[in-house]
């Protein structure tokens, strides 16, 4: 393991943003010299919407290739709501309302569709 003070990272060490952006197009040319596609940057809300389709994945509303429900996987699910919650607390005060809305809303979705999904797995546990 290296050390982390040998990292050629100098992130949180005063990179200027136009240093950060420099560090971007490098990356994205080697990539490209490498035979890759780079993908296109995204925003904040691409991001959340992201992680909001993982949960969602999580808590089993979403189909497979073959057509077939995805099987929930509740802790998972939680885990991805629980990194929404820490990036809502993390940013606050720094997104657009735009951003701040978005976030709030869908870990308002988020949580009630857990809680539901709990419910539903209970329902069924004491079925059997």
């Amino acid at each position: 393991m290296t050390d982390r003070t040998d990292s050629p990272c100098d992130c949180g060490k005063g990179e200027d943003t136009a240093e950060q952006e420099a560090r971007t197009r490098s990356f994205v040319r080697e990539v490209r010299e490498a035979g890759g596609k780079a993908p296109e940057r995204i925003d904040f809300n691409t991001f959340v919407i992201s992680l909001g389709s993982s949960a969602m994945h999580h808590l089993g509303h979403s189909a497979l290739p073959d057509g077939t429900a995805a099987q929930r996987n509740l802790e998972m699910a939680h885990q991805t709501i629980d990194i929404l919650a820490m990036l809502q607390e993390k940013t606050r005060g720094n997104l657009t309302s735009e951003e701040s809305e978005l976030l709030c809303h869908l870990l308002y979705d988020l949580r009630i569709r857990y809680v539901k999904a709990l419910e539903k797995e209970r329902q069924e546990a004491s079925a059997v």
